[in-house]
């Protein structure tokens, strides 16, 4: 499954803005979204309520109400 475009704002070549919008009717869900600045993996275990992400470049992750500010590599979050 590919990750919807819509939801990567491109803030500058060297830094990206993520937001994740989870729905329970859809579940689990796996996406890449190949970028300017190259492939953003993302990753939703319904089970666990746990993003994770993989980023090439510094990004703001919006998720489960919070913003978090990464260096390029991969993170887990944890909702509720």
């Amino acid at each position: 499954m590919a990750v919807d475009q819509k939801y990567f704002q491109e803030e500058s070549p060297c830094q990206k803005k993520l937001k994740v919008h989870t729905d329970e009717r859809i579940g689990s869900f796996d996406g890449s979204y190949i970028s300017h600045s190259g492939k953003i993996c993302v990753r939703y275990e319904a089970e666990t309520k746990a993003f994770t992400v993989e980023t090439p470049v510094d990004a703001e992750v919006c998720f489960a109400g919070k913003t978090t500010i990464v260096q390029s590599g991969k993170y887990e979050f944890k909702c509720c």
